[in-house]
């Protein structure tokens, strides 16, 4: 059945080329299994992202993208320059300027044909004006979760995640669905248990030899700590400098327990941090015998080669838990220990005046049931995730 004979065309809309990528690619190919030929919007080039133009190919897509700022040579990192928190009206001046005067006449012409959108978020710009634009044309709209979620400082006074009235809310597990459900009144029915197309596949991966070249490479030591770390002063918890200041306290006093067990501390960034900024603090605090940079691409290579994880406010936890590593959550100033890692029993809340002797306990502590309960409330619904959305894409639902 071509387009030929349906009048329906499917989009799928993302704005960051790797994990937005990872959970969209299969539900393309389930939508070309069905018969339709899915069109793959991509707004990465805005975020100075790069797309993965290979990957892309190889599944036969059309591909649609918007600008590409990385032409520019900016850097794609945090923390650079900020236009205020979600409430500040120059944010949003800026937002409606850039467009009114510029995206919107690029943008919205890719669009026309669609008549079915999958996003990953609909209040992060320029979605904030796409979503609103389709849904009152009588597009068909839906929503893949894209991380944990958590109220953020910068949604304060603003419309929060998922509350734009698209048709259909897919959830990873049963722990963010209960969470939706209660923040957005009367779409009960809406919110379904989806999971997460990219987890059905490269959590079942065998990366075994991979993590023993990478291992051989790197010369790394057990025991064999991980440091992922995320634009936490983005999401408005902090100020950049606030967040270097937490991460140097926290190399400096994880430094004794590293050397008197002879182990390592490997960092994974997210791609909008600044690998310079953090090897300045690991040289301040004489910590590069001991403290390295993660410079593979690959989150789940690298959650495979560690150990245990230390996180700030991150999916990169509920990872690390699906895969078994035992997680530790540093508190970000008068926020705490953010989203509920902490507060379900899944993770060990490090607080800041002993992070050397909670990080020596922690050490001895095995992965446990309350650990296996929380992937499994908030990871799974017992189907292929990717066909699962599609036939809701394509089905009446999707009407």
């Amino acid at each position: 059945m071509g387009n030929g004979e349906n009048m329906s065309r499917f989009g799928l809309l993302i704005t960051n080329p790797n994990h937005h990528w990872q959970m969209t690619g299969p539900i393309a190919r389930e939508l070309k299994l069905l018969g339709h030929d899915p069109v793959l919007i991509s707004y990465s080039g805005l975020r100075r992202l790069r797309d993965k133009d290979e990957e892309y190919a190889e599944l036969d897509l059309e591909v649609r993208k918007s600008p590409d700022l990385t032409r520019l040579g900016l850097a794609s990192s945090a923390g650079q320059e900020s236009l205020g928190d979600g409430q500040a009206k120059k944010r949003r001046f800026v937002q409606t300027l850039a467009w009114n005067m510029w995206l919107r006449h690029s943008l919205l012409p890719q669009l026309r044909d669609i008549t079915h959108l999958l996003v990953l978020n609909d209040q992060s710009f320029p979605l904030n004006f796409i979503v609103p634009h389709c849904l009152k044309r009588g597009k068909w709209v839906g929503l893949l979760q894209e991380g944990i979620r958590f109220p953020t400082p910068h949604e304060e006074g603003v419309s929060a995640y998922g509350r734009s009235g698209v048709k259909r809310f897919f959830t990873w597990g049963r722990s963010s669905q209960e969470y939706f459900q209660a923040r957005i009144p009367g779409a009960n029915g809406e919110i379904v248990v989806a999971g997460n197309p990219r987890y059905d596949e490269v959590l079942h991966v065998d990366q075994s030899r991979e993590v023993k070249a990478l291992q051989s490479k790197l010369n790394l030591r057990k025991p064999l700590i991980g440091f992922a770390s995320n634009p936490i002063d983005d999401l408005g918890f902090c100020t950049t400098e606030e967040k270097y200041e937490l991460v140097r306290k926290f190399f400096a006093d994880s430094l004794p327990v590293l050397k008197e067990t002879g182990g390592e501390m490997l960092v994974k960034l997210h791609p909008r941090e600044s690998s310079a900024a953090f090897e300045a603090i690991i040289q301040q605090v004489g910590g590069a015998e001991h403290i390295s940079l993660f410079r593979e691409q690959s989150v789940f290579l690298y959650l495979r080669a560690v150990e245990r994880v230390v996180i700030l406010a991150s999916t990169v936890g509920l990872e690390a838990l699906a895969l078994e590593r035992p997680v530790a959550v540093l508190p970000i100033g008068k926020h705490g220990h953010v989203h509920d890692y902490v507060s379900s029993g899944a993770a060990l809340p490090i607080q800041l005046d002993h992070i050397g002797s909670q990080l020596k306990l922690w050490l001895s502590e095995d992965f446990g049931d309350s650990q296996r309960q929380y992937v499994a409330d908030n990871i799974g619904s017992g189907r292929n995730s990717a066909a699962f959305i599609a036939k809701e894409m394509t089905s009446g639902h999707a009407g």
